[in-house]
C-alpha cells in the first residue's frame, strides 16, 4: 500500500484507478407509493426515502421536476427543500469525504419526501477504489483520525447496512 504521495495527481490516480473504482451512475425510478417508508421522528413528516448521508466522496444528482429532496442544516437541524432547476445539479458531500478530511467536510444529511406520484432521480456516486484507505494522511492531515480508518470496500459495506433495502432477501 502506498503511504505517501508526492502530488495530488498521484493520490487521485491511486484513489480512483480503474477498474477498481466503485463510482456508480444510477437511474432511480420511484413508482407511486401507497405508504411512506418512514415517518420522521424529528418532525413527523412522511418520507419516501429514509434520512441518510451518502457513503461516497460526493454525489452529483439530477432530480426531476417533482423534487422532494430535502437537506438538513447541521446547525439549526431544520430541513430545507432543494428546488428542481433543469439547468443545475445537486452536489452532496459524502461520508467518505468526511472521513478523508477528518471531519473538515461534513456529509450532507438528506431525505426524500413521500410522494404519491412517480418520480425519478439520477445520482452519480463518486467513489474511490475499493482498496483505497480512507485515511486523512492522504490529504496531508496529521491530526489523530476522528474515525476508524478502513479501506473503502469495508467502509461501504458497513455504511450500506443502514438502508432498509440491505435487509431484503
Amino acid at each position: 500500500m502506498i503511504s505517501c504521495f508526492s502530488s495530488n495527481v498521484e493520490l487521485a490516480d491511486f484513489a480512483f484507478q480503474r477498474p477498481k473504482t466503485l463510482s456508480t451512475l444510477r437511474f432511480n425510478y420511484y413508482p407511486n407509493q401507497e405508504k411512506p417508508v418512514e415517518i420522521s421522528s424529528q418532525d413527523g413528516v412522511a418520507l419516501g426515502c429514509e434520512t441518510h448521508v451518502d457513503s461516497s466522496i460526493m454525489t452529483i444528482l439530477y432530480q426531476d421536476k417533482k423534487g422532494g429532496l430535502q437537506v438538513q442544516n447541521r446547525h439549526n437541524l431544520q430541513w430545507y427543500d432543494v428546488p428542481h432547476d433543469p439547468q443545475s445539479y445537486v452536489v452532496n458531500s459524502g461520508l467518505a469525504l468526511q472521513y478523508l478530511t477528518n471531519g473538515h467536510f461534513k456529509a450532507t444529511n438528506h431525505r426524500v419526501l413521500f410522494n404519491k406520484e412517480e418520480r425519478i432521480s439520477i445520482p452519480f456516486f463518486f467513489e474511490p477504489s475499493y482498496d483505497f484507505d480512507i485515511n486523512p494522511k492522504h490529504m496531508g492531515i496529521v491530526d489523530t483520525p476522528l474515525y476508524e480508518v478502513d479501506n473503502y470496500e469495508n467502509f461501504l459495506t458497513n455504511s450500506l447496512k443502514k438502508f432498509v433495502e440491505y435487509d431484503r432477501p
